[in-house]
């Protein structure tokens, strides 16, 4: 059975429909949190066998930044 590569499984994803609601605002903007969106997206995630994972990182001038992988899985 052949493998589907990283930008295969991420145009399947993509094609997912996915309805986000925005339940936060901020600085005149509405948006859905990180929480709300992770949640509906990871049994997409699952399905098409991908994982995200997101660390934090500190920079030189001491600010803080969130860096996101998107890992294809392979299932044994």
């Amino acid at each position: 059975m052949e493998q589907k590569s990283i930008y295969e499984k991420l145009h399947d994803f993509q094609q997912e429909e996915v309805n986000l609601v925005k339940t936060k605002s901020a600085h005149q903007y509405k948006y859905s949190p990180l929480d709300d969106i992770v949640d509906v997206i990871k049994p997409l995630l699952k399905k098409h066998g991908m994982v995200i994972s997101h660390t934090t990182i500190c920079l030189k001038d001491q600010s803080n930044n969130i860096v996101s992988e998107l890992v294809r899985t392979t299932l044994i």
